[in-house]
């Protein structure tokens, strides 16, 4: 039975780590998007959908470097 509560117990964790990373990833965008916004350098960007996906997930791969630099 303590292998069975080993395995709940590691599977809580795994669930609990997902569900806070993916809570300050969202965090993180948000914060970068109200940032980025008004800025009027980036409006012509911002129009098209494309661009901004491209700006958006170099955003979120320079936040996991520095997130996987600090572990």
């Amino acid at each position: 039975m303590s292998f069975l509560n080993s395995y709940v117990i590691l599977l809580g964790w795994i669930f609990a780590i997902a569900i806070s990373s993916a809570v300050s990833f969202a965090v993180a965008v948000w914060i970068v998007d109200r940032l980025i916004v008004d800025t009027k350098a980036l409006r012509g960007v911002m129009k098209r959908p494309l661009a901004t996906a491209i700006l958006l997930a170099a955003v979120v791969i320079g936040i996991a470097i520095i997130v996987a630099s600090k572990c």
